[in-house]
């Protein structure tokens, strides 16, 4: 295959998503997401078994994916900079630490996998950084300081805690990488069986000899519910077999919303709205939108359920 000619999925992600916002019909929108939708179904990736040409490519994406977004202030970028250049690159193939490992389906249908654990682990880490990258308040919070030499000093350290996190969670995410695929493959072995014998039969239903036309209309609302039903079912399984919590705000603890209260004021407070309910309530749906706190009385409600009434003294104040 020609790299030079292969895009990286991020950029292609980031331009369809311009173009979509800037169709000006729903038909537009639409044939943007349809394009988008199959570039990653087949994205014209053929590496033959080749492990050199296989670490090769990985580098090359890696490297043009690994670059701080351009939105970021400089100080953010520079601070960042040499660990997006670490996840942008992989050790040569020979300093790999191979692992294989037998997946088996319900159907007892095999698959053997031989992998490499430095390509999983430089992939599972642009993972967790953004799921855990600091936000432009939040890392401004973190160097507050008097003068510049504390300010010097804080930043390194709280990127390498921002590290150390991430390493945390590659450490305990990889070895859960063999069972979730496991039961990927038998899920999507299933539902590929079903689904091509329905695009097969919606091909075909004209020239089956036990099909008149009432039946094929009928087999064709067949198809169509059915594959609406797999694919449901797909999301289903897929959310189990991650461990994605069903619909609904999670249930926090104590600890776990006492930390987003303090993150939140923590970035709120060089602009002196740290004791401001709304400002806060803002902070936690905009970067925990899981969490699904709709309003300053939900707020209230679990400021008392969990006895953290005391972090906003100055508003409650008001409020007696």
């Amino acid at each position: 295959m020609s790299t030079g000619k292969e895009r990286d999925l991020n950029e292609l992600i980031a331009e369809f998503t311009r173009r979509r916002f800037e169709a000006k019909t729903d038909a537009e929108r639409e044939q943007w997401e349809k394009e988008l939708d199959e570039h990653i179904a087949r994205p014209k990736l053929e590496i033959n078994g080749n492990v050199e040409e296989f670490a090769q490519e990985l580098e090359i994406r890696l490297k043009r994916a690994s670059s701080p977004p351009m939105d970021m202030p400089p100080e953010w970028k520079e601070a960042f900079g040499p660990f997006f250049e670490r996840m942008g690159n992989v050790p040569p193939p020979d300093q790999w630490q191979w692992f294989s490992f037998e997946l088996w389906t319900h159907y007892v249908i095999r698959f053997y996998f031989v992998y490499g654990a430095e390509p999983l682990r430089a992939l599972l880490e642009r993972e967790a950084f953004w799921l855990i990258a600091p936000s432009v308040e939040y890392f401004e919070a973190a160097r507050a300081a008097s003068d510049d030499i504390e300010r010097a000093r804080k930043t390194p350290a709280f990127v390498e805690a921002v590290e150390g996190d991430v390493d945390a969670i590659v450490d305990l995410a990889i070895g859960r990488f063999a069972k979730a695929l496991s039961y990927r493959l038998g899920a999507i072995l299933n539902d590929t069986l079903s689904e091509i014998t329905l695009w097969a039969l919606d091909n075909i239903k004209g020239e089956l000899k036990t099909m008149g036309k009432e039946r094929i209309a009928q087999a064709r609302d067949r198809v169509t519910e059915m594959r609406d039903h797999f694919l449901k079912r797909r999301i289903s399984v897929e959310k189990v077999r991650l461990g994605t919590p069903p619909p609904g705000a999670p249930t926090l603890t104590k600890e776990e919303f006492e930390a987003l209260i303090d993150e939140a004021q923590a970035a709120l407070k060089p602009a002196d709205m740290d004791q401001t309910k709304t400002v806060v309530l803002a902070y936690i749906n905009k970067h925990y939108p899981a969490v699904k706190c709709g309003s300053v009385k939900q707020l209230n409600r679990l400021l008392k359920k969990h006895g953290l009434e005391h972090k906003f003294p100055v508003e409650n104040a008001g409020q007696k």
